[in-house]
């Protein structure tokens, strides 16, 4: 059998409430780019919420009141950077996605991720949002993109060393 799938997702309301966070306006006048150059990637983060009127404003109003210490954590990498955040309109319900961009600027975007990732998890009020969202989400899924300038083989050697204990 056959399947066929769409989904449109909207920019939650809370993009705007926070100036480190461009949004996906950003990025389409300027063409698409990422602007980074580098050696860049882009990270998206998907959580599937539980069914429910109120589970995604709840989602949203806990992630706005947690995500000023994940963006404020001592420790992140200076290229990394929340794009947007994006809620399901049309398709699988409570669905909501982040979206983040790491490295360029001659920086590893593996590495600045995962320096990133270390430094959030030292983010007191960062920890106990995303416990409370987890009650909330059925599950989550991330997905890592790397643009096609970033196909280079440099490039994936940067990934590669990264995470490799032969570096």
């Amino acid at each position: 059998m056959m399947q066929q799938k769409s989904e449109i997702f909207v920019e939650a309301g809370l993009v705007q409430d926070f100036e480190q966070v461009t949004g996906l306006e950003y990025w389409i006048k300027n063409d698409g780019s990422i602007n980074s150059g580098g050696e860049s990637i882009v990270e998206l983060r998907k959580y599937q919420l539980k069914l429910g009127y109120d589970t995604v404003p709840n989602f949203l109003k806990l992630y706005a009141q947690a995500l000023p210490s994940k963006l404020n954590a001592i420790g992140t990498h200076p290229t990394t950077q929340l794009v947007t955040i994006l809620v399901s309109d049309v398709g699988s319900l409570n669905t909501v996605y982040e979206v983040w961009k790491h490295g360029g600027e001659s920086y590893c975007g593996m590495e600045a991720m995962e320096q990133s990732r270390q430094a959030s998890r030292g983010a007191k009020e960062w920890r106990t949002g995303i416990a409370e969202i987890a009650q909330l989400a059925t599950s989550f899924d991330t997905t890592i993109l790397s643009p096609l300038h970033s196909l280079h083989y440099n490039r994936i050697t940067c990934a590669f060393n990264s995470h490799s204990s032969y570096s």
